[in-house]
């Protein structure tokens, strides 16, 4: 199950050339996925499929 999600510039690197990743909560309290699906219509918690069923 997905609960969140981070976003990274091309052109942001750390000193060591990694990426700055920024969670969506820290981009603006209304980015977090609970909040991005309540607008999108989305349920807030996904329906998970019974075990075996895959």
């Amino acid at each position: 199950m997905i609960t969140g999600y981070a976003v990274a510039l091309p052109g942001a690197r750390t000193a060591g050339g990694q990426p700055v990743y920024f969670g969506g909560g820290r981009l603006a309290p209304d980015m977090t996925l609970p909040k991005l699906r309540l607008r999108w219509g989305a349920p807030a918690t996904p329906p998970v499929a019974p075990p075996g069923s895959l």
